[in-house]
């Protein structure tokens, strides 16, 4: 169901850092929208934690979030337990 996004939360449970990009999109209409600031420097969440972000200005209707990670960072394997998907309809 779509939504217009307020917040993106990341439960992370191995391996912290990793994350370098978070997008949110449309499965209906293919498209893609980079979360500007999504990155998840090193030492800005415990891990295990809960990386959380929270938006504004976005005002079409999501249904998809992309995480994308660069696992040289953390020295190989991550581990992400949920992703929760925040919005008003």
């Amino acid at each position: 169901e779509g939504v217009i996004p307020t917040q993106i939360n990341i439960y992370k449970t191995y391996t912290p850092c990793s994350i370098i990009r978070v997008e949110v999109g449309s499965t209906e209409t293919d498209t893609s929208i980079e979360i500007e600031g999504s990155a998840d420097a090193p030492g800005n969440t415990e891990c295990p934690g809960v990386f959380t972000l929270d938006m504004s200005g976005i005002d079409t209707l999501v249904n998809q979030v992309s995480i994308v990670l660069d696992q040289t960072i953390g020295g190989g394997w991550n581990e992400i337990d949920a992703v929760e998907l925040v919005g008003t309809r």
